[in-house]
């Protein structure tokens, strides 16, 4: 808007102009976690204990898939990325790093299978994480709590961590409970993992 005043003493013509002024600042939308920030998303625990057993294939998706070599107790482990170590036989091993992750297990929980043990971790792992937590679900329940499957198996979240312990089964029947997790940082999803707890019946 312009404004013109005269003055009619000193005949001069004065105009004043307003000058519209910057608006708010735009907000800046929500940082998704990208290279240099999320290191990855992947299961740690026993399993890094490689036994002399272990064999490894590369599926055809490119995954890797190292398991037991007669394939009981550690049934199937499925790993993202290069391996960081491969042994003198090119066996790739469960040893995770920043590019080699885990993602699914199949573990045989039969009370008197010591390894690949009882204890996992699905660990979003990575630097200046916003809101990091996980969304899980089993696919059977025991007794309404959401946190414990139809074996006894139990998920506690602490953050970007999810603790599992898995329950000492039984030979009564054989059961696979199925756990589902998702790995959120800054409301979008980075990761899924599985678990599936075997219980053999003898």
């Amino acid at each position: 808007m312009t404004v013109v005043q005269r003055s009619p003493n000193l005949g001069l013509t004065l105009r004043m102009q307003r000058i519209p002024t910057a608006g708010p600042a735009a907000s800046e939308s929500p940082t998704i976690p990208g290279e240099g920030e999320l290191f990855g998303v992947g299961w740690l625990g026993g399993i890094l204990d490689a036994g002399t057993n272990i064999a490894s294939e590369l599926l055809p998706d490119g995954r890797w898939d190292i398991h037991d070599i007669d394939r009981w107790r550690l049934e199937s482990s499925i790993w993202v990325g290069t391996p960081v170590v491969v042994d003198s036989d090119f066996v790739a091993q469960p040893v995770p790093g920043p590019g080699f992750h885990c993602v699914e297990l199949q573990v045989e929980t039969t009370y008197y299978h010591d390894w690949p043990g009882r204890t996992y971790f699905g660990v979003i792992q990575g630097t200046a994480m916003t809101d990091a937590h996980w969304v899980f679900e089993w696919d059977y329940i025991e007794g309404g709590d959401p946190a414990v499957s139809r074996q006894g198996h139990r998920v506690a979240i602490y953050g970007n961590v999810l603790h599992l312990r898995a329950a000492a089964t039984g030979t009564s029947s054989s059961l696979t409970d199925t756990l589902t997790a998702w790995a959120f940082v800054g409301g979008v999803q980075v990761g899924q993992l599985i678990f599936k707890g075997v219980g053999i019946a003898t």
